[in-house]
């Protein structure tokens, strides 16, 4: 009976041994899994910011000029999750890509931002940058490692673990937004004669009334993309929509006359809402800041502005006291709206001769141009537009495929190569 007991009592201390061998195999599980899934979710944290940040500075690559170099790298380190230096105070939309559960801020350096002309690299950061620059890689926190703490895998000795992550993007042509229903109206009829750009100057504002027959050096009239089917309602689509994505087989448009329901549409793109339109289904651009007499007293060459820092910071519409016009019954987007929105007022516009309307239903399309759309409208009359170059013109803001002269529908959009 004694030595029954004993093997008993040696038995029992094997046991516990066991269980407790067992139980510190079954925490280090946990803690692994539990830190493996933190840095896992850290990771993508990381690169959602760095996909954010190369296709936010990728975007700035469709104008080389000027300081191209400062606009995309500051433009990439507010998508990023950060604020560049000297820019105070900070966007709203700045420190929105977080890290380590949303704890923590992305750090992105300007060295963390780098161009190359093609996906191999080397990435540099030249300045001004080169005609050739195509690519963008953004790689947060290489030039500051973030460490992100274990939570139980102390008990093995390690304390911390790192992440990291890279992502590539360049320009590639779009038709997600095509050419407004709006033609510039010009005096020439042979291209290079009397002047280049058909008359047009880059960096000058052009406005007039687009009625039946007026067309005028500098003007513009409401197009018909499809003659005779056209209307109101037509071009309210595609201002609202996408635009119109294919170039006629024949480039033959019709004219339209004044249409006051087109503010409406038009405004869309500013992120300003009326009636049945609405965010869901109509897009806005990344910034909603509006360029008048009033708000840009120059006149002129508002595109770098509007680049840096209204499009960085995707900045509303500022208001009809800061701006002169007079916008009754519109909802106003916020930057957050912005934030989400797309490349919609760079555009690319058709140039015609407006004069032949005076003997025939339908004229022909000379050229393609890219405009920047400036402000909202209460009226058709209202409408203005910077002019930015031709479409098929070296470094244009807008797509260069397709179109007369090698042109192209629709600005180039940010995309990730790796």
């Amino acid at each position: 009976m004694g030595r029954t007991r004993q093997l008993r009592r040696k038995q029992g201390g094997a046991v516990a041994i066991m269980v407790g061998l067992a139980i510190f195999v079954l925490v280090m599980a946990i803690s692994l899994v539990l830190d493996l899934g933190h840095l896992y979710i850290a990771k993508t944290e990381l690169q959602n910011a760095a996909d954010a940040c190369a296709l936010s500075a990728a975007r700035e690559l469709s104008d080389l000029s000027g300081d191209a170099l400062g606009r995309a790298t500051s433009t990439g380190i507010v998508a990023g999750g950060g604020c560049p230096a000297g820019l105070d105070p900070c966007p709203d939309v700045a420190f929105r890509n977080k890290i380590d559960l949303q704890g923590a801020e992305v750090d992105v350096q300007p060295t963390d931002i780098g161009f190359a002309s093609s996906l191999a690299g080397p990435y540099t950061r030249q300045d001004p940058l080169p005609a050739n620059t195509r690519y963008v890689r953004c790689a947060p926190q290489e030039t500051n490692p973030v460490s992100i703490v274990m939570w139980l895998g102390g008990v093995m000795g390690i304390t911390s673990g790192s992440v990291s992550a890279e992502a590539v993007a360049r320009l590639s042509p779009s038709q997600a937004a095509c050419a407004i229903p709006l033609g510039l109206c010009t005096q020439q009829t042979t291209k290079g004669s009397p002047s280049p750009n058909w008359g047009f100057v880059e960096g000058i504002w052009y406005d007039g009334r687009y009625g039946a027959g007026g067309g005028a050096t500098g003007s513009y009239n409401w197009i018909d993309f499809t003659p005779p089917s056209g209307g109101a309602s037509e071009l309210a689509a595609l201002l609202a929509g996408e635009g119109q994505c294919e170039v006629p087989t024949a480039p033959l448009v019709g004219q339209t006359g004044v249409a006051e329901s087109l503010a409406k549409a038009w405004n869309t793109r500013f992120g300003l809402y009326k009636g049945s339109y609405d965010p869901a289904t109509n897009r806005m651009d990344w910034t909603g800041f509006a360029y008048t007499a009033v708000s840009w007293p120059a006149g002129a060459n508002a595109y770098p502005n509007f680049l840096i820092p209204q499009r960085a910071t995707h900045t509303p519409y500022q208001g009809d006291a800061a701006t002169g016009l007079k916008l009754t019954g519109f909802s106003s987007s916020t930057a957050a709206d912005h934030a989400s929105g797309g490349d919609r007022r760079v555009v690319a516009a058709p140039v015609v001769h407006c004069q032949d309307w005076e003997h025939a239903q339908t004229v022909e399309i000379k050229d393609w141009a890219c405009v920047l759309m400036l402000n909202p409208i209460d009226g058709p009359d209202a409408v203005a537009l910077e002019f930015l170059g031709m479409a098929s013109d070296v470094g244009s803001p807008c797509a260069t495929l397709g179109m007369p002269g090698g042109g192209g529908i629709g600005p180039q959009v940010p995309t990730l190569v790796r």
